[in-house]
């Protein structure tokens, strides 16, 4: 009896050992210093575990689209991760007043970023700042660009790259939203409508 109650106890903690391994983050750097010392790792999207209202709402995140030739970011607080038709797809809104508009109109992919805790200054001046006025954004702030091995921009600084393909675009039907909304946000030429831009997840990367 002895023996089986030993026996019991063991295969608990072993089961309780294999649920805490399983729970950890995929995302290990905790500081930008630790990311850029950090090699790339592709992962299964099932094993990522992320917030995605406090990850937008509250941490930011970078967006872009391009290529090694010429490429843009910008931050994003909009957006959603679920499933459509059956894939795993990021959604991300973009107002026609931006550079990026365009860029993402004329490329198939997207990627968006996200960076640890003391990576926000980063996020504050790629979403303050336009390509328009500066050529290479990234660079002037201190961020250096990468590349995913399909040829799409990522960032040394961050710990969480999602990289996209373009399944759905449409602008967002001003007719349908809440009249309060429109006037707060798009009334009297305020903000160019945004556009909806479903992508789905082709590849995630995590340091």
């Amino acid at each position: 009896m002895k023996h089986l109650i030993l026996l019991a106890i063991a295969a608990l903690t072993l089961a309780s050992c294999t649920q805490s391994t399983q729970n950890q983050s995929v995302i290990k750097a905790k500081t930008v210093k630790e990311a850029t010392e950090t090699q790339w790792q592709k992962t299964d999207i099932k094993d990522l575990t992320i917030n995605p209202f406090t990850q937008l709402s509250n941490d930011w995140m970078l967006l872009a689209t391009g290529n090694c030739e010429d490429n843009n970011a910008m931050t994003i607080a909009w957006g959603g991760f679920g499933m459509l038709w059956g894939k795993p797809v990021v959604t991300v809104y973009v107002s026609c007043s931006r550079y990026t508009w365009d860029m993402l109109n004329k490329n198939p992919y997207f990627t968006v970023t996200a960076f640890p805790a003391d990576g926000k200054e980063f996020l504050q001046y790629m979403g303050s700042n336009s390509k328009r006025d500066v050529k290479d954004k990234a660079a002037a702030c201190g961020l250096h660009t990468e590349f995913t091995p399909d040829g799409h921009p990522i960032y040394a600084e961050a710990n969480l790259a999602i990289e996209c393909k373009k399944i759905y675009q449409q602008p967002l039907d001003s007719t349908a939203m809440p009249e309060e909304i429109f006037n707060n946000m798009y009334a009297n030429g305020k903000m160019g409508i945004h556009y909806m831009y479903i992508g789905e997840v082709e590849n995630v990367f995590t340091k």
